[in-house]
């Protein structure tokens, strides 16, 4: 545990979606540590958690106001209680857009870089904590990945490049497989730019890109056939 005290200090901004107060060394460090990696996810739910009850509980003060501030601090207090024995396990927070925010922070830089699709595929899984699907998507060279906690949502990227140079990602919002039957791809607007929403056997995907929309149809058609293999959980 020892090695883990030197990054401490800045898993409260990785939390936060701060990642560029945060060092290189940080980000490799806690997509390794389970124990940072747990840390860091509390902080995340905890604020979210906290910042959502505030907001919602934003009535207007009785003229006895101050009989008023027991009982919302009472409130806050309760929240934060409840949430250090259950913020593992609390996902429920919805307030943003979940294709939105994929698409926002998908243009954000990797935190980890490979161009090998198998090792791009365990960090996924160590960051995340959960399976991943290593996807082989013809004519696209894997570039790296990242992690963002937005809108309640773990949302992993994986950045492909095409050989003129053009971006694509693809943001997993979860490992949940597509019923029977189930799969298809739905195309949205999002701040002038579309981005593909795709229910597939590996998971829900968003994907975006500065390439042109035939090639993020393809990539959304091999996604939602299935193509590639999931894996056997994290390492």
């Amino acid at each position: 545990m020892s090695g883990c005290k030197e990054h401490r200090p800045f898993l409260a901004a990785l939390a936060d979606g701060e990642t560029e107060l945060v060092p290189a060394a940080t980000l490799t460090h806690v997509a390794d540590c389970p124990d940072c990696a747990e840390e860091a996810d509390t902080h995340r739910l905890l604020g979210a958690r906290l910042s959502a009850s505030v907001n919602a509980d934003r009535l207007p003060i009785p003229r006895r106001g101050r009989r008023s501030w027991p009982v919302r601090l009472g409130a806050v207090a309760a929240v934060v209680i409840a949430l250090a024995g259950a913020a593992a396990g609390w996902h429920a927070y919805t307030g943003e857009d979940r294709v939105a925010a994929a698409a926002a922070v998908a243009w954000d830089q990797p935190q980890y870089g490979s161009s090998d699709a198998s090792t791009i595929t365990s960090w996924c899984e160590r960051a995340s904590g959960r399976p991943m699907r290593e996807v082989a998507l013809p004519g696209l060279s894997p570039l790296g990945a990242r992690m963002d906690y937005r809108a309640g949502t773990d949302i992993v990227t994986v950045t492909y490049t095409t050989p003129q140079g053009e971006r694509i990602n693809v943001s997993w919002l979860d490992a949940s497989q597509a019923p029977s039957g189930r799969s298809g791809v739905q195309s949205r607007m999002i701040e002038g730019r579309m981005v593909l929403l795709v229910a597939s056997p590996g998971g829900t995907a968003v994907i975006s890109g500065s390439a042109p929309q035939s090639s993020l149809w393809a990539t959304a058609a091999t996604l939602e056939a299935g193509a590639g293999s999931i894996s056997t959980g994290a390492t």
